[in-house]
């Protein structure tokens, strides 16, 4: 147990100090992570040795994970000797959800992690306590459309009656040619204008009929985070983790992630309000228009998916 405790403080140590991870996905919810050890021991000794190889790797995957925008965890165990002794526990009760020998004689554990799920869980040992905000009222995100400034009505003594100039008498006097009546050729049929794309909104003002929303980041790049958040342009919050309490988060957390719209959107219920994401905020959090923030807004306000967290992320 002691060489136990002594290996994953040097891990520790090393997940400190190292540079970059490439990053984790955590969107099934489980950090997952495989340990090998050599052949040629007794079973007993090279399944431990197994396991410390993959406790070791855990550290590795959990230190690349993206918290927010800004921060993985590996920043947050840098600045923090709670945090670190938290994630030391965690990694030592990690889960072996599989072992086995191959045909080589390799011993092989494989360990697992919850990223959500209660106070054993990572969320609980690296996301913050903080004060819940209600969510923003609709409204401040709309844009009110420019006012048409009217024109000015000239002055009486700008007005210049036009020149009238009295026609000469010609003679002797001019016959005009006999007219030809003009023919028209037939006119082409008119060319249809091009169909708009269809919008992903359905409708243009709140119905309250919706269950939740996924937003469309397909083609963003978008990286799955423990607390990402929802943006406008300008970066004013949509949607985030201060609209939760601490154990609301890191219960279930408050988004899901989906590879298509197939599967795994469950979370936005039978009738979700779907929108698409313009670009993407710090790897993990998607910029949307103000008028769907607004939508979106207005629609929670009738239905309340927001504050159930039915929000799926499609990436």
């Amino acid at each position: 147990m002691k060489k136990l405790i002594v290996l994953i403080t040097a891990v520790t140590m090393l997940l400190m100090s190292a540079i970059a991870f490439a990053e984790t996905d955590i969107s099934n919810g489980n950090v997952v992570a495989e340990g090998v050890a050599a052949p040629g021991q007794l079973a007993p000794n090279g399944y431990r040795a197994a396991k410390l190889d993959a406790m070791r790797n855990l550290l590795e995957e959990i230190g690349s994970i993206r918290i927010d925008s800004a921060t993985v965890v590996q920043d947050a165990v840098i600045k923090s000797d709670v945090i670190t002794t938290k994630i030391n526990g965690l990694v030592k009760g990690a889960k072996v959800i599989d072992k086995y020998q191959d045909a080589q004689g390799y011993f092989h554990v494989v360990v697992e992690l919850p990223v959500y799920g209660g106070k054993s869980s990572l969320a609980a040992a690296v996301l913050p306590v903080k004060e819940r905000v209600n969510f923003p009222e609709p409204e401040k995100f709309r844009t009110a459309a420019p006012v048409p400034a009217m024109p000015t009505a000239p002055s009486v003594s700008e007005i210049t009656p036009p020149a009238v100039t009295p026609a000469a008498p010609s003679y002797p006097p001019t016959v005009s040619a006999p007219s030809v009546p003009s023919v028209t050729p037939p006119s082409a049929p008119p060319v249809a204008a091009p169909q708009p794309a269809p919008s992903y909104t359905r409708t243009p003002v709140a119905s309250g009929t919706y269950t939740g929303v996924i937003i469309d980041c397909q083609g963003l790049g978008l990286q799955p985070a423990m607390a990402p958040a929802v943006f406008t342009a300008n970066r004013q919050v949509v949607y985030g983790a201060e609209h939760f309490s601490h154990d609301e988060i890191i219960a279930k957390g408050y988004v899901s992630y989906a590879k298509n719209f197939a599967s795994g959107v469950e979370r936005a219920g039978n009738n979700p309000l779907i929108v698409k994401a313009s670009s993407v905020e710090g790897g993990c959090s998607p910029v949307i228009s103000e008028a769907d923030a607004e939508l979106i807004l207005s629609e929670n306000k009738l239905t309340g998916f927001l504050n159930n967290a039915n929000v799926v992320f499609v990436r």
